[in-house]
């Protein structure tokens, strides 16, 4: 199947932006990220908060990268079981979604729940069809992903991307019983 696709860049109108308008852009999609999460989110609301922030403040990325504090999964693992079942951090309604899923759960507590929206699930796709477009790989060829495709947060999107790049691709599970 062959796809028409920008020679040299998946997105060249982002990737080929000055780094000034680039660095302008991150900063207005940041701040509109943080002014929502500030709006609809109680959990991000609360965390800047207790850290003397508002999203006004925020007017540069060195601003963010000086002032903006750190997620932790800690914090997120108590808020969710002090606030059952999803915690305070959601910032849309669980009806407004496609798809629930849970982090792996390797540290042996209970994992953190997410929701994505259509929104979200179109980005996470052109993100990785980004990236397998710049590692050089094209519609035509085949990609083989070489351990279990279970429930890993990351394979959904890694679908999605199949969708804006059509590739042909397997599964082939490695590990103790495969060899």
């Amino acid at each position: 199947m062959k796809v028409e696709l920008p020679p040299g860049y998946w997105n060249p109108k982002i990737e080929l932006l000055p780094r000034s308008d680039l660095k302008e852009l991150q900063l207005k999609r940041l701040r509109h990220a943080i002014q929502y999460a500030w709006e609809a989110s109680p959990f991000y609301r609360k965390l800047m908060e207790r850290h003397g922030l508002s999203p006004d403040q925020i007017r540069s990325l060195g601003d963010f990268y000086k002032r903006f504090p750190i997620t932790r999964r800690e914090d997120l693992d108590q808020d969710q079981l002090n606030n059952p079942p999803y915690g305070t951090r959601l910032a849309v309604h669980p009806e407004s979604t496609l798809r629930y899923h849970t982090t792996s759960g390797t540290t042996g507590k209970p994992p953190v729940k997410a929701f994505d929206t259509e929104r979200d699930w179109l980005w996470g796709g052109d993100c990785w069809a980004a990236s397998l477009y710049n590692f050089g790989i094209r519609p035509d060829d085949v990609v083989m992903i070489a351990f279990g495709y279970g429930s890993f947060i990351w394979i959904l999107p890694f679908s999605a991307a199949r969708l804006l790049m059509p590739l042909e691709f397997f599964t082939s599970p490695t590990g103790r019983g495969w060899i």
